[in-house]
């Protein structure tokens, strides 16, 4: 039951960005087996991303991120996926406005990032972990194990996303502008995912 409560929430938060609109990171256009370090940009799927610090508590950490074909975000292998050691990505998005991103992750040591505009968190993980923030909500939690979702919405626009690990792995980010009746049902569906993780 819980693994279908979690594969109902991929599903629904995945389907918000439809086809026309949404942008799949899905970084199989990267070279596998490459590294990048803190200041390097490189471009995935027609978006910017820079190599940032990784924050911990306030001691930037310098590491890399890397390309590699692991299985360790979505649970199997298929294909290039990201993996953080000390290193964080800024993801420029140019001004999206009603903006929504949700990507898998898998997470197995050490904090993380997620942060967006000016805004960033230090966390100890993504598991069962939610905020709201003037106009942005976002909700994390993972399937019972080290793998897991996260998704964001911003109404009030959104120029980047920083999102970075000490041992992280992330795999098929989408992000696309969603109409603004749809909010409603996405904070919903944030509102159901966290209460039934709360009530394992």
């Amino acid at each position: 039951m819980k693994k279908l409560l979690w594969l109902c929430a991929v599903i629904s938060a995945l389907a918000i960005c439809g086809p026309a609109d949404a942008v799949l990171l899905d970084f199989e256009d990267l070279t596998l087996g490459h590294t990048y370090n803190v200041g390097d940009n490189f471009v995935t799927s027609g978006v910017q991303m820079t190599v940032i610090p990784f924050q911990n508590g306030g001691q930037p950490i310098i590491g890399t991120v890397n390309v590699v074909s692991l299985g360790k975000a979505v649970g199997v292998n298929t294909g290039n996926e990201l993996e953080f050691k000390g290193a964080a990505l800024k993801i420029n998005l140019n001004g999206c406005p009603d903006c929504f991103a949700a990507f898998l992750f898998g997470e197995y040591s050490g904090k993380v990032n997620f942060g967006f505009n000016d805004n960033s968190f230090t966390l100890e993980d993504f598991d069962n972990w939610s905020f709201t923030l003037g106009g942005a909500q976002g909700f994390a939690g993972t399937r019972g194990g080290n793998m897991g979702l996260m998704y964001f919405f911003s109404s009030a626009g959104v120029d980047s996303l920083t999102i970075g690990g000490q041992d992280l792995y992330i795999d098929n980010l989408s992000v696309c502008d969603i109409p603004e009746p749809t909010t409603i049902a996405l904070l919903g569906l944030g509102a159901v995912g966290v209460l039934a993780r709360r009530k394992r």
